[in-house]
């Protein structure tokens, strides 16, 4: 083989290379971020308002609930589709941050607790139970399949949404 076609197949195989580069970097999904630190949320909204602006949220969000009870003040809803989304699994940076990373297929329901207060206002808490579909590599099919849910942890924003629109709901 002379020079020429040394170089053109060099010049091939850097393309290739590139390409493939390219290809797999973009099928990856976004990079991790930092996760959403949230916690239960004070009102001074009295528990009647409270509860009733935590299920019109809910209904405006289009959350299907699954089960009702103000007594106890506990809403829960049904198993939602959320597609692909960031959740969080345990993992830190160097700085020992939480960082959330991208999952392509997820669900979640929530537990709402709304508790009254002695000063007269309510806490509300959003407890969520995130899922996330887990691929592994079938060598018979040669590709991956999914194998099943598995439990993770909200990356925040779910919860975040919530206690945004309720403190617009409520004026607070």
């Amino acid at each position: 083989m002379d020079c020429k076609g040394t170089r053109t197949a060099t010049h091939l195989i850097v393309l290739l290379t590139l390409s493939l580069s390219v290809l797999t970097g973009c099928a990856s999904g976004p990079a991790p971020v930092p996760r959403l630190q949230t916690s239960a949320q004070g009102y001074s909204a009295d528990f009647d308002r409270a509860w009733n602006a935590v299920n019109d949220v809910l209904t405006e969000k289009r959350l299907p609930i699954k089960a009702i009870e103000k007594d106890s003040g506990l809403v829960t809803t049904e198993f939602v589709s959320s597609g692909g989304r960031y959740i969080y699994w345990g993992k830190k940076n160097d700085a020992g941050q939480e960082m959330s990373t991208w999952a392509e297929k997820t669900r979640y329901f929530l537990n709402i607790r709304v508790r009254k207060r002695e000063d007269g206002g309510t806490t509300v808490d959003v407890l969520p139970h995130f899922e996330y579909m887990r691929y592994e590599y079938n060598s018979v099919l040669k590709r991956s399949v999914e194998a099943g849910w598995e439990a993770c942890e909200s990356h925040g924003d779910v919860e975040t949404g919530l206690y945004d629109a309720l403190s617009a709901k409520l004026g607070q």
